[in-house]
């Protein structure tokens, strides 16, 4: 190239190029790849879910034995996590040659906990965890606001975890108190005992 500038620059013939072709193909070598799961919401790992599917670019599945397995380099795998109270999720992991190993990180969003509230008084809204407001459970997350309670249930999609759930004024408020698990689905109707007390009422086969 420098031989072929000063030939332009001095308006002299111009110099071949010579084509250098390197074949090259990349070294497959296996290597160990093990992997992290956590929960979405808290960011705390999961230490007791069962091994991912992993599958290969070719289709082909690579049985797993405890938290590691041997994949070879020079292509790609996908991890299928399927953990009991949580959503499936699947990741794909290249494997780039020349590495020496792999980390695999996924986050799961555990699966919502369903809370159905109605109320036989008029215009009573409840407090969760002390608040108007509550943490939505679904995948896009955010806050909703806790809604006027009457007779038709109104459903509150929220994340596993111990709740209280307050309505009434001061000293004589209903108090319920609930540990969410996954998947869970509870109803429950706010109403008035003999002595005129606020409660919560478990409502079953509604």
């Amino acid at each position: 190239m420098r031989n072929l500038r000063k030939s332009f620059e001095s308006g002299g013939t111009r110099q071949p190029l010579v084509n250098l072709n390197l074949t090259w193909t990349p070294e497959s070598t296996a290597v160990p790849v093990h992997w992290t799961v956590y929960r979405n919401d808290t960011g705390f790992e999961l230490t007791d879910y069962p091994e991912p599917r992993v599958v290969g670019a070719d289709g082909k599945n690579h049985p797993v034995r405890g938290r590691e397995v041997l994949l070879n380099t020079g292509t790609y795998y996908d991890f299928t996590f399927d953990v009991p109270g949580y959503e499936s999720r699947t990741v794909r992991a290249w494997l780039e040659s020349g590495i020496s190993n792999y980390s695999v990180e996924v986050s799961l969003l555990p699966e919502p906990a369903v809370l159905s509230l109605s109320s036989s008084l008029f215009l009573k809204r409840p407090r969760i965890q002390g608040e108007f407001y509550y943490r939505y459970g679904g995948r896009e997350g955010g806050f909703q606001r806790v809604p006027f309670l009457g007779k038709e249930s109104k459903e509150l999609v929220l994340l596993p975890g111990e709740y209280s759930v307050i309505c009434g004024p001061e000293g004589q408020a209903a108090e319920l108190k609930l540990n969410l698990k996954p998947a869970d689905a509870f109803s429950y109707r706010l109403e008035r005992d003999e002595d005129k007390n606020l409660k919560w009422i478990e409502v079953t086969n509604e």
